[in-house]
């Protein structure tokens, strides 16, 4: 019984490690230069006590570079060195050596890469000896250390006064324990982190990084692989072979792109014949079992496949119907070798459709999912003979004039039966649309689906949980600078990754392919770091402040609640109009790389296109922020006294300056990474310029404003671009700092001001009057010139339905905040508005 119990956990353990994320220290080797290679310090700087038993072990792997280096030195106060190395012999052999001061101890002439294997040095007083084990390789080795005291442990560079080294093999380091007199002390995952060290899980004592790469980091941060652009008239589509890992783009009839994202190459097949079933973007998928890329369309009920080996399409002739199903979801169901297609919208109508295509056959059937409302833009996932439906935009009777929405519910559809059930609804205040496609994860029974949430956030839909949760940092991938924009999510099982691709087509004619990619399982960023609980705050009596804490709670809970519930009903009227229904061209700076953003909440990109928010601890954070928004509110910057009582006026005078020089330090090597960013103190003035390669939503609007003040001429050019940054939301509003609220404040009074100056103005026409008084409500939910403006022209333009449901909105929202009804009625506002109008135009 106790073998089968134990071969139970053995496997449990299998299983559940076959999808355990990917963790550990990257050690930057020979491939940086010697100043930017990694170094780990551990236990704070501070030599370990030695007891008549010391043990350390770790994990590791090496990478496919050359090998040669320090692994780790163990040095003792008694100046003995003991350390970990790979050395190379005449022929450029390399193989791994145990040293002992000067004494060498070869391990094995054979070096594994990319596997992690396992490491244990101990020295025993009772062997008198040193037992190294070094994956299954054992080594005893003679030595007495009855002389040592204290030992300080280093990984990678060293720079120990005396033992300093900067040459370290390529190597991956995990699990770091240590043991003493057979009781663990020391437990170093490095895996949950801040930016510059992980706390042991043992005493929260700090392994201290330099120049860390922190590989769990892959798991929550979408990195860029690849883009392409067409410039000539084309719908772009593609398709995803998860056997090969190999991503197919159909820009026209006459190529086909294969792009392989692991060797980050492409390939270009020139198209002997034939065309594709469809022109428009989403009408392509790659069957699995036949090895073929499959064209089908939906309004003409044709299908084209593409043959590799004659490289040729199927179908002889153009389509020529006018595509009706834009953004519909689809799954490719093996078992069936069928294609299933749900949703769409086309002709101001929203489909619930369900087509089932049978290429081979070429067999077609559609059925009405009536128990699904009409909709677009959901994503899907077919998992064992189910079809999974979530989400979209659409409304109840189909018709786009008609109050539509978005929807965040779930659906199964039973693909024998088409049985289809609501499997849940999800309560869910933030506004977002879900890509085409789901990727079920059988581990975790949960789907992960790509939104445009803060331009390309990935969700986690658990069947185990109520509420929609984050499952990764935003891609920032500028989804709202395009006239029609498509996005798709793929999975490498092979490789443990996601693919991200958007798709943007432009009224111009031309497109733009992107790719990024996720470790696969992805992990929300709050997951990974690592917040370690004040240790003088455990010394304080907590039973003197319980009731303080639940008085304090239960405010800031109000607070949150009415706010949340003030966001929702902005985001409620600032979608009334879908994107793709009217489009809109964002003309502001493409963020995808070196900025600082603001507006909406505080996010940073790098040179590469990587989200290093993470790295800021609240430190840098803050004393970013001071920097930045002090330099554009008058331009003289802060000076170092004030930043000190900000940020440490617990520190004495002495103290709270070191704090600021460290940190002015670190906050100069972070800003590198983003670009030309001067950091530089003027006359005891810190002040920060940015330079023409960094971008600041910040700073850009309100440049933009000023000059529209300043130069009336400038409006029609200047206006969209400023739109659409006051639309990206407030100034940090997720930053509460009290000396942060004046700033918000102000910039909030400046963005109303301005809208209304301009509401006022007799030169703007309906549609541009429409997009100033959704921004104004985003500032100011009961802004009564806004609500007045919108339902007049609302209902001039026809639209009578929403005009009422405007004000039904706002009333709602005035007796939820003011707890009084609001004391004009519809009509009393529209006849008030006409008399305005005459007035202007008399």
């Amino acid at each position: 019984m106790r073998k089968i119990i134990l071969l139970f956990f053995i496997f449990l353990s299998f299983f559940l490690n076959a999808h355990e994320p990917n963790y550990g220290l990257y050690f930057k080797s020979h491939k940086y230069m010697g100043a930017e290679r990694t170094a780990l310090v551990l236990n704070n700087n501070k030599p370990f006590r030695l007891n008549k038993e010391f043990i350390l072990s770790f994990d590791m792997s090496l990478r496919n570079e050359f090998i040669f280096g320090t692994v780790f030195k163990i040095i003792s106060d008694t100046q003995d060195v003991i350390s970990l190395n790979f050395i190379a012999d005449e022929k450029n052999n390399q193989y791994p050596i145990l040293s002992i001061n000067d004494n060498i101890y070869p391990i094995t002439n054979r070096i594994e890469l990319n596997k992690w294997f396992f490491v244990n040095i101990r020295f025993s007083a009772k062997k008198d000896s040193v037992l190294l084990d070094y994956d299954k390789i054992h080594l005893a080795i003679p030595f007495s250390f009855k002389d040592w005291r204290e030992v300080s442990l280093y990984f990678g560079v060293c720079r120990h006064p005396n033992f300093s080294s900067a040459e370290i093999p390529p190597m991956n380091v995990r699990d770091i324990k240590i043991h003493s007199n057979n009781k663990l002390i020391r437990y170093w995952q490095l895996k949950r982190h801040t930016v510059d060290c992980c706390y042991d899980e043992i005493q929260d004592i700090p392994a201290i990084a330099v120049n860390p790469e922190w590989i769990i980091d892959n798991h929550t941060r979408w990195d860029f692989l690849y883009s392409k652009e067409f410039p000539e008239l084309t719908n772009p589509q593609y398709a995803f072979d998860p056997q090969k890992n190999l991503i197919y783009i159909v820009p026209d009839h006459k190529t086909v792109i294969c792009y392989n994202p692991k060797s980050g190459k492409d390939s270009i097949i020139f198209v002997k014949g034939g065309y594709p079933a469809s022109r428009s973007t989403n009408q392509l998928i790659f069957d699995t079992v036949r090895n073929k890329l499959v064209s089908y369309n939906l309004d003409e009920r044709t299908v084209s496949e593409f043959s590799f080996e004659n490289e040729c399409w199927s179908k002889e002739t153009l389509p020529v119907k006018e595509h009706s199903f834009w953004h519909h979801t689809t799954s490719f169901y093996e078992k069936e070798h069928s294609i299933f297609a749900f949703g769409g919208y086309g002709f101001y109508l929203y489909k619930n459709d369900l087509f089932k295509i049978s290429p081979e056959k070429a067999e077609w059937e559609n059925d009405k999912l009536i128990v699904i409302p009409p909709r677009y833009s959901s994503a899907s996932v077919i998992v064992d003979d189910h079809l999974y439906i979530f989400g979209g935009r659409g409304c109840k009777t189909g018709k786009q004039e008609l109050n539509p929405h978005i929807y965040y519910d779930l659906y199964s559809v039973n693909l024998k039966t088409k049985e289809t059930k609501l499997i849940r609804q999800f309560k869910e205040k933030r506004q977002f649309l879900p890509c085409g496609n789901m990727i079920y994860n059988s581990a975790d029974s949960c789907f992960y689906v790509l939104t445009n949430w803060q331009k390309g956030t990935l969700f986690k839909i658990s069947l185990n949980h109520a509420d929609l949760q984050e499952a990764s940092s935003p891609i920032n991938q500028s989804v709202i600078e395009s006239d029609y924009t498509f996005y798709t999510l793929f999975h490498s099982e092979r490789d443990s990754k996601l693919y991200a691709l958007f798709c943007k087509n432009f009224k111009t004619g031309s497109s733009d392919i992107s790719i990024f990619e996720i470790n696969y399982p992805p992990i929300a960023q709050s997951d990974i770091v690592q917040e370690v609980p004040d240790k003088s705050a455990q010394l304080i009596c907590w039973g003197s402040y319980i009731g303080l804490g639940i008085v304090l709670l239960s405010l800031i809970a109000i607070y949150i609640y009415r706010r949340k519930k003030r966001k929702s009903r902005f985001q409620d009227m600032l979608h009334e109009t879908d994107a793709f229904e009217q489009p809109h061209t964002n003309k502001t700076k493409n963020n995808s790389r070196q900025c600082i953003n603001l507006l909406g909440g505080f996010n940073i990109i790098d040179k590469e296109g990587r989200d290093i928010t993470v790295h800021f601890t609240p430190i840098l954070k803050n004393l970013l922020l001071l920097i930045l928004l002090y330099s554009e509110n008058d331009g003289k910057g802060i000076n170092s006294k004030n930043i000190e009582v900000i940020l440490w006026p617990d520190k004495e005078e002495k103290s709270a300056r070191n704090n600021r020089n460290v940190s002015i330090t670190r906050l100069k090597t972070l800003l590198s990474e983003i670009g030309n960013i001067q950091l530089y103190n003027d006359n005891r003035f810190w002040k920060l310029t940015l330079g023409e390669d960094v971008s600041c939503d910040y700073y850009r609007v309100l440049d933009q404003m000023r000059k529209i003040k300043e130069h009336p001429e400038l409006k029609e050019r200047l206006l969209p671009e400023v739109l659409d940054y006051l639309m990206l939301g407030p100034l940090l509003p997720h930053t509460q700092i009290d000396w942060v609220d004046k700033f918000k404040s102000d910039y909030t009074s400046l963005a109303i001001d301005f809208l209304n100056r301009l509401l006022q103005e007799n030169d703007s026409n309906d549609v541009t009057k429409l997009q100033l008084t959704d921004v104004i409500f985003l500032y100011d939910s009961l802004n009564e010139d806004a609500l007045t403006m919108k339902c007049y022209i609302l209902y001039n333009s026809g639209k009578k339905g929403l005009a009422k449901n405007t004000y039904d909105n706002f009333c709602k929202e005035y007796f939820s905040l003011l707890g009084e009804k609001y004391k004009y009625s519809l009509a009393q506002i529209l006849e008030f508005a006409e008399h305005q109008d005459k007035v202007k135009h008399a």
